[in-house]
C-alpha cells in the first residue's frame, strides 16, 4: 500500500497492511518510545495507531477526511503526543504533602494575631476567599496527578516539562499562598482604597461593633495607615451631585468610630491616631462632618480619664516636653477652622447633678484657654462661637450648684466653693493676658438703653462670664470673713490687680464688667430681683459703705456712683419689696429706720475687741 504525503505527515510510527509491515519512522518515537500498534479493519483495510489513538483509512479522500478529525489537530496542528507516562520513583509533590502544607496553613491562620487577620481581610485582592479557591483547585490537581500517573494512564508530553517539573509547578503554586500573606501583612500592609472601600467599611463597623474592648486600640493602630485616604475620600463629595459609593463608606468608616468605647481605648491606648487624624484634617483643611461624633466623645473621655492627654500635657515645668509642645491637644484644638466645622468640640461636661471634680475643672479650663490661645492669633474668637458659647455656658459647669446655701455648712465645702470659683476666675484672668499679649484691635461698648452691654463680641462674652463670678460671689451667703475671702480674695483682686499694669484688653473688660455690674443694680429700681441684690452686696461689702481709699480710677467712679445709688433708692426699694433691700446688704451691715443710715462695724483693734461704726446716709 502505498501512503501518500498530502495524506499525512510522516511522524506516524509504523504503517500496516492487511498482510504485511512497511515502516516511517517518526520523530517522536526513538526519543520517547511513544508504542504504535497496527490495528487492521476488515472493511477499511489499513489504520495508523498514534498514541493509542486509532485512525482508520481508505481511499485518498477517505484517508483525508479521516484524518482531520480531532487527533489529526491534536497531532499537527498543537503538535501534541500522547504517551503513557509510569509514575517514577522520586516524587517532588504528592497529595500527602498538600495536606501537611494544607495544615500549616491552617495553623498559620489559627495562631495569626487579630491586626494580621485584619490586613489579610482588608488586602486589594480577598487573601481568604482566593487562598479557598487556590487551595481547592491545588489539591484537586495534585490528587489527579497521583491518581494517573499510579494507572500509567498516556498523557500529553512536552519535551520541555516532564513529571518532574509538572509536580514543582504544583508546589509552587502553593508556596505563593503563604507568601502572599507575609506580602499582605509584613511588607506592605494594606490601606484604605476606593477598590475595597465596601469591605473595608464593614470589616471596620463589624470589629468597632464586636470587637472586645481591649483590641480596639489595636485597630485604631490599623487605622492609622490609613487615615490620609480615609478623610480624603470622604471630603472628596462636591456640590449636589450624590457622592460616589468610595465617599460613602469612608464617611460610614468616621462615623463609626464615634462609638464611646472606641473613644475610651483610643485615649488610654492609641493617642497617635488621634494626634494623625486631625493634624492630617488640619493640614489638608477637610474636615468631613462624620469626625463630628468622635471628636466630641474624645474631649470627654479625656475629662473623665487621670491619665489622658488632658491631665498629662499640662506645662514645660510640670510635664517636660511633653507640656511644652502638647502634641495632641496641639492637633485636637489648635485648629480655629477645625474648631468651627465641630461645633460640639468644646462643649462641657454633661450635669449629672453632682458637681464637677476640681481637676476635671481644671482640665477643661485648660484645654479651653489653649483653645482660646489657638483661636486668637490673628483676631478675636468669633461671636457667635464655639469659644464664645463654651465660655458663656462654663459657669453652670465650674461654679457649684450649691454655692448659693445658707449658711455654708462646713469650711471644708467653703474652701472647695472658693476653689473652683478661683479656678473660674483665674481661667479669665489668664485668657485677658493672652489678649493683651496679642495687642488685637478692640471694638466699641454697644449698649441697650438700659445700660446692660450687648453680647456681640468677644470681649463680650468675657465681661458677662467674670459677671457670673461676681454673682455667684454676691450671692453666696456665709460668714463674714467666708464672704469677704470669695469675694475680695477671689474675685475682685484678680479682676483689679494692684500694682500691674493693664493692657488694651484688661481695659476694656473691665469697663464693660463694671457696666454690667451698675446695669444690675440700676435695674433695682424698676424691677425688684434677687441678681441686682446680689451686686449690690458684692459692691458694698468689697467697696465699703464710704469712700475712703482708691481702689483704682475706673473702680472709684464706680465706687462713687455705687454708694449715690444706694444712698437715693435703698429706702423706696425697702418700702416695695423689703425681702430684696435687705438681701442686698453683706452681713454684718444693719439699717438704722431712726437716724435713716446704714451701719457696719469695723474692728480697729482686733487684741482689744476695739471697733468702729461706718455709715451711709440715706435720702
Amino acid at each position: 500500500m502505498k501512503v501518500y504525503a498530502g495524506d499525512i505527515e510522516p511522524t506516524v510510527l509504523a504503517v500496516t497492511g492487511r498482510r504485511g509491515v512497511s515502516g516511517a519512522c517518526c520523530r517522536y518515537g526513538t526519543s520517547f518510545g511513544l508504542s504504535c500498534r497496527p490495528v487492521t479493519f476488515a472493511r477499511h483495510g489499513v489504520c495508523w495507531r498514534i498514541g493509542g489513538l486509532s485512525i482508520p483509512s481508505g481511499s485518498r479522500g477517505t484517508r483525508t477526511a479521516a484524518l482531520r478529525g480531532p487527533v489529526w489537530y491534536i497531532r499537527v496542528v498543537l503538535d501534541l503526543c500522547l504517551a503513557p507516562v509510569s509514575a517514577p520513583d522520586l516524587r517532588v509533590f504528592t497529595f500527602p504533602a498538600f495536606l501537611a502544607g494544607g495544615a500549616w496553613l491552617l495553623v498559620l491562620w489559627t495562631t495569626s494575631r487579630f491586626e494580621h487577620r485584619f490586613r489579610i481581610g482588608t488586602a486589594r485582592f480577598y487573601l481568604p476567599l482566593l487562598t479557598f479557591w487556590s487551595a481547592l483547585i491545588l489539591g484537586v490537581l495534585v490528587l489527579l496527578n497521583d491518581v494517573w500517573l499510579a494507572h500509567g494512564l498516556p498523557v500529553f508530553c512536552w519535551g520541555f516539562l516532564p513529571s518532574a517539573l509538572w509536580e514543582g509547578f504544583l508546589a509552587a503554586m502553593l508556596l505563593l499562598l503563604p507568601i502572599s500573606w507575609v506580602f499582605s501583612v509584613l511588607l506592605y500592609p494594606p490601606v484604605f482604597h476606593p477598590s475595597v472601600s465596601r469591605r473595608f467599611a464593614d470589616l471596620v463597623a463589624r470589629h468597632v461593633v464586636w470587637l472586645p474592648r481591649k483590641r480596639l486600640s489595636v485597630l485604631a493602630s490599623e487605622l492609622l495607615r490609613s487615615v490620609p485616604s480615609v478623610v480624603s475620600c470622604a471630603a472628596s463629595s462636591s456640590g449636589n451631585s450624590p457622592p460616589p459609593p468610595s465617599c460613602r463608606d469612608a464617611q460610614a468608616i468616621l462615623f463609626a468610630l464615634g462609638d464611646t468605647r472606641f473613644a475610651e481605648e483610643v485615649v488610654a491606648k492609641a493617642p497617635a491616631f488621634l494626634c494623625s487624624l486631625f493634624s492630617y484634617m488640619s493640614t489638608q483643611r477637610v474636615y468631613p462632618s462624620a469626625v463630628s461624633a468622635l471628636a466630641r466623645n474624645v474631649i470627654q473621655v479625656a475629662l473623665r480619664d487621670p491619665d489622658s492627654f488632658l491631665y498629662r500635657e499640662t506645662t514645660p515645668y510640670d510635664a517636660g516636653l511633653l507640656g511644652q509642645e502638647r502634641p495632641v491637644t496641639h492637633s485636637i484644638l489648635g485648629s480655629p477652622a477645625l474648631l468651627d466645622a465641630f461645633p460640639g468640640l468644646l462643649d462641657p461636661p454633661p450635669f449629672t447633678g453632682d458637681p464637677l471634680p476640681e481637676t476635671q475643672c481644671e482640665a477643661y479650663l485648660r484645654a479651653l484657654e489653649f483653645a482660646v490661645a489657638s483661636s486668637s492669633k490673628d483676631a478675636l474668637p468669633a461671636c457667635p462661637g464655639p469659644v464664645s458659647a463654651a465660655i458663656s455656658g462654663l459657669h453652670a459647669v465650674v461654679i457649684p450648684h450649691d454655692l448659693f446655701s445658707h449658711p455654708s455648712r462646713s469650711a471644708s465645702r467653703s474652701f472647695r466653693h472658693g476653689m473652683r470659683l478661683s479656678l473660674f476666675v483665674s481661667f479669665l484672668c489668664d485668657v485677658l493676658r493672652i489678649l493683651d499679649r496679642l495687642s488685637l484691635p478692640l471694638p466699641r461698648v454697644v449698649r441697650h438703653q438700659a445700660g446692660f452691654v450687648r453680647r456681640e463680641t468677644f470681649l463680650d462674652v468675657l465681661a458677662y462670664a467674670f459677671w457670673d463670678a461676681v454673682f455667684a460671689a454676691g450671692a453666696f451667703r456665709g460668714s463674714r470673713s467666708e464672704s469677704w475671702s470669695l469675694q475680695y480674695t477671689v474675685v475682685w483682686s484678680k479682676l483689679f490687680p494692684l500694682g500691674e499694669t493693664d493692657g488694651p484688653a484688661s481695659r476694656a473688660i473691665r469697663f464693660r464688667v463694671l457696666r454690667i455690674i451698675y446695669g444690675h443694680i440700676k435695674n433695682l429700681e424698676v424691677h425688684p430681683n434677687y441678681r441686682g441684690a446680689a451686686a449690690l452686696r458684692f459692691c458694698l461689702n468689697v467697696l465699703g459703705c464710704t469712700k475712703t481709699r482708691d481702689p483704682g480710677r475706673s473702680a472709684s467712679l464706680f465706687h462713687t456712683a455705687v454708694l449715690r445709688w444706694t444712698s437715693k433708692h435703698w429706702r423706696a426699694l425697702n418700702r416695695s419689696s423689703p425681702r430684696v433691700s435687705h438681701a442686698c446688704l453683706p452681713v454684718g451691715t444693719a439699717y438704722d429706720s431712726s437716724r435713716r443710715v446704714l451701719s457696719r462695724k469695723y474692728f480697729t483693734n482686733f487684741m482689744e475687741r476695739r471697733s468702729r461704726a461706718v455709715t451711709l446716709p440715706l435720702a
